[in-house]
């Protein structure tokens, strides 16, 4: 007999531990006379993804991150962060820097989530 694994699986886990961020796209528009992006914010959207720091209790490892970063966020394959995009929760901003690590996480072939380490950019 086979047990699949199936994206329930990890929507199960999102139910358990998720908590609710507040999300902000970047838009970067670029000077044509230097060549540096400045970022323009859109409004925040709420999302319900699971969110960990840096020094949480919870044994990471578990959930395959190993990696270092201030913050860790991951979500279902149907959300995306892209290079400075910033998530907010409880007074912190977070960016998804070029610094950063992401990783589409997979269990037999089935697309599961996503993992975004982060930077904390404000308090």
């Amino acid at each position: 007999m086979v047990v699949g694994a199936s994206v329930n699986d990890f929507l199960q886990i999102l139910s358990d531990l998720a908590v609710t961020v507040t999300y902000y796209q970047a838009t970067n528009t670029q000077d044509t006379m230097y060549g540096q992006g400045t970022p323009t914010y859109g409004a925040g959207v709420s999302k319900t993804w699971i969110f960990f720091k840096r020094g949480s209790k919870i044994d990471l490892a578990k959930f395959g991150i190993v990696d270092n970063g201030d913050a860790y966020v991951l979500f279902p394959t149907s959300d995306s962060l892209y290079y400075g995009d910033r998530v907010a929760i409880n007074g912190e901003t977070f960016e998804y820097t070029p610094d950063c690590f992401n990783s589409d996480r997979y269990a037999n072939g089935v697309h599961m989530f996503r993992y975004y380490t982060l930077k904390l950019v404000a308090k």
